[in-house]
């Protein structure tokens, strides 16, 4: 087929067990990394070598979105060496969206917590930045609008965020504060509260 528009897609779950996290493979050790490099390898002298242009349309492990089912560090060792590989053996690389990003939901309580409803999808909370309508800072820390992470409560099981007595009996009676609640997937998820006297109102943005 002598085309010069052809491309070549391939797609790379990883070794097996290390992608599932099955039969003990917790770690991204030398039988995943070496599962790989030939893999790579061999779409290189297959194709690439031949002047087949490959994209690699989809990569990644058996487990997304559900984070924390393969440890962070050792997903991010993976991810680090699919780029390097795919660089190496000449592939075009890109990202996916899987679109299950996290959605929130209204929520009323007291000064003493808020319970957000909160749908993870599988995705991990990073921070939290609080801002007044002004931009100043919201919360206990008033230099900075990124307060401490110490003021949320992430419950994956029970998909709720509960922002802490701490932070709450700080904020100022009857302002409206923006939290952006950022997830380590890079989506953000905006969300609005305002306190007045001992109750606290949350609603979607």
């Amino acid at each position: 087929m002598r085309d010069r528009n052809l491309v070549a897609t391939v797609q790379y779950y990883s070794w097996y067990p290390f992608s599932l996290n099955i039969a003990n493979g917790t770690t991204y050790g030398a039988t995943s990394q070496k599962d790989l490099t030939e893999g790579f390898r061999r779409v290189h002298d297959t194709l690439v070598a031949k002047g087949i242009p490959v994209y690699l349309g989809e990569c990644g492990l058996l487990t997304s979105p559900y984070s924390g089912r393969v440890e962070r560090g050792e997903m991010l060792k993976y991810f680090e060496h699919v780029n390097y590989e795919a660089r190496r053996n000449g592939m075009t690389t890109a990202i996916c969206d899987a679109y299950d990003k996290p959605v929130l939901s209204d929520a009323t309580g007291t000064a003493a917590g808020l319970t957000i409803p909160n749908r993870f999808n599988g995705e991990l909370m990073a921070h939290v930045e609080s801002t007044y309508a002004d931009g100043t800072a919201a919360g206990p820390a008033s230099w900075t609008t990124f307060q401490s992470f110490d003021n949320y409560r992430a419950g994956y099981g029970a998909d709720t965020t509960t922002v802490k007595a701490d932070f709450l009996k700080s904020l100022k009676d009857d302002a409206p504060v923006t939290l952006t609640f950022r997830f380590w997937i890079g989506a953000t998820a905006t969300y609005h509260a305002i306190k007045s006297g001992t109750t606290v109102t949350g609603t979607v943005s």
